[in-house]
């Protein structure tokens, strides 16, 4: 989700990193599906439970790259991927949907968990080392935009400060 709100927010000065950031700000990607994930309680550990799509796209066209999976294997895989709930969206699931051979499907969904492309983590780490390599100084970024306190805006949050204890 990250990633999502770094490209949302970059108009206002906020800077965005890796592929899935540069996949929102391109418009390739669009909907907080596209990196949603199931995920066990703390007391599990936070267990996955579902595959984010961008992980599963990328995880199906490596296979496709490395001839594990037939072109029309990887078709139905990422029609299937794209048309599941993220909650439902397993490698197990999308195996079972789109390839009738149990045999084929077991062997399918042990090749995807075998290459998984897991994009977020990628990121994560790419996050990481440019706070890393970051100089601990503070800047003021160049914001190119002001806040327009339209009549609908005052109107909703007129006397605010004063709940706030704050003087208007």
């Amino acid at each position: 989700m990250g990633a999502l709100r770094a490209a949302e927010f970059a108009p206002f000065g906020m800077i965005g990193i890796g592929e899935v950031y540069e996949g929102f700000a391109s418009n390739r990607l669009e909907d907080d599906s596209d990196v949603a994930q199931a995920h066990a309680p703390a007391e599990m550990g936070y267990l996955p439970l579902s595959e984010p799509l961008v992980n599963v796209r990328a995880t199906i066209a490596q296979c496709l790259e490395l001839h594990l999976i037939s072109r029309g294997e990887h078709e139905a895989l990422q029609a299937a991927a794209r048309d599941t709930f993220f909650k439902e969206r397993t490698y197990r699931q999308l195996a079972r949907r789109t390839i009738s051979d149990g045999e084929r499907s077991e062997e399918v969904v042990a090749l995807l968990r075998q290459h998984t492309v897991n994009l977020e983590l990628q990121d994560a780490r790419l996050l990481i080392e440019a706070v890393v390599r970051t100089p601990d100084q503070r800047f003021t970024p160049d914001m190119e935009w002001t806040f327009q306190a339209t009549y609908f805006w005052k109107a909703e949050f007129s006397g605010w400060e004063k709940d706030c204890g704050r003087p208007h």
